[in-house]
């Protein structure tokens, strides 16, 4: 027979039950309140930052998205068989 305790847990029971996952989630915290204070914090960055972030975006997506279409179709593509 377990005898279980029906206390609920501290957050600091829950949060830091190993030191390592403890250290971990406050150098987070620390990293995610830089980039809040740097890009999101004012609306004209938040903008900027929105803006931006699409541009790089869709030239991954479109980069991304002929890359996978030229594999597809290797061979079968002017590109590939205009110089036999």
């Amino acid at each position: 027979m377990v005898f279980t305790s029906h206390r609920p847990l501290l957050e600091a029971e829950i949060c830091c039950r190993d030191i390592r996952s403890c250290a971990h989630s406050s150098t987070n915290m620390a990293l995610a309140k830089s980039v809040y204070n740097l890009l999101f914090r004012r609306t004209s960055t938040f903008a900027i930052t929105i803006m931006v972030g699409a541009v790089f975006f869709e030239r991954l997506f479109d980069h991304g998205g002929d890359a996978i279409y030229e594999q597809m179709n290797h061979g079968k593509l002017w590109k590939h068989i205009k110089h036999n």
